[in-house]
């Protein structure tokens, strides 16, 4: 079985988009073994060696923002979405905190990181699951 790619939302600008990237990289770093991250820029440009490892194969997205560039970036070049989450969707749950800034999180946006990097770490082992009973 391939590693099961993992594509964050590039946000700039926007702390949403720094807390994407941040899990992902935590969740790779985690799993080595079952999972790869490629950069969105390379995914949107259409790069042949991205679009080559990601064609059919099984994906995990984290959005920053309701725009799902990293969704519509993946989809577009052939990836097989098993999951996509957007970081905004649980910023309810932690109305009030400080997460920082577009370019530096604070000790409440790297806590948001670890829950963002369980969940995609859970994600992993869902697919895994499932590939396995296949």
């Amino acid at each position: 079985m391939s590693k099961i790619k993992i594509i964050a939302c590039s946000g700039i600008g926007k702390a949403p988009g720094l807390i994407a990237r941040e899990a992902v990289i935590q969740a790779t770093r985690s799993l080595p073994e079952s999972t790869e991250r490629f950069c969105l820029g390379r995914v949107v440009t259409g790069d042949a060696d991205v679009v080559a490892a990601v064609k059919g194969q099984p994906c995990l997205i984290l959005d920053g923002c309701a725009k799902c560039c990293a969704l519509k970036s993946t989809e577009a070049c052939g990836g097989t979405v098993c999951a996509s989450h957007r970081v905004i969707d649980r910023m309810r749950e932690h109305r009030g905190e400080d997460h920082g800034t577009p370019r530096m999180l604070s000790d409440e946006g790297f806590a948001f990181v670890q829950e963002w990097a369980a969940v995609l770490e859970g994600d992993v082992a869902r697919i895994l699951e499932k590939e396995g009973e296949a």
